[in-house]
């Protein structure tokens, strides 16, 4: 889906600079780039410790984020999942799951990624 299908600020990236060693902060200003010219407008959180990540995905969903972009390690993949089911519930789960479903099937390929 490009630009022209997402509305504008509803693509929420969480993003971790130490995961990696270090390598996803230094990549990240490219990885930025990139997404915009792929997605538009679109909105992010850098992490700087433990919580960070659930505490901004809860914040993000409830903002009105239709899509998470988890960007760094399980730690921080793991983040996201509890963020998503702290305070929403397993619903926002099934949620975004069923999104998949739908937008894989719609393309009757499997979705890649746009890096």
């Amino acid at each position: 889906m490009g630009a022209e299908g997402m509305r504008a600020g509803r693509v929420f990236f969480i993003v971790n600079p130490h995961a990696g060693e270090g390598s996803v902060g230094r990549q990240w200003p490219h990885i930025l780039d990139r997404a915009r010219q792929c997605l538009g407008e679109i909105r992010f959180r850098l992490t700087e410790g433990p919580g960070d990540a659930v505490k901004a995905t809860r914040e993000a969903l409830l903002g009105g984020a239709d899509i998470i972009v988890c960007v760094g390690g399980d730690g921080t993949l793991s983040e996201v999942v509890t963020g998503m089911m702290d305070k929403l519930g397993p619903s926002a789960l099934r949620h975004f799951s069923g999104w998949f479903r739908k937008e894989r099937d719609a393309t009757s390929h499997e979705p890649s990624g746009f890096l």
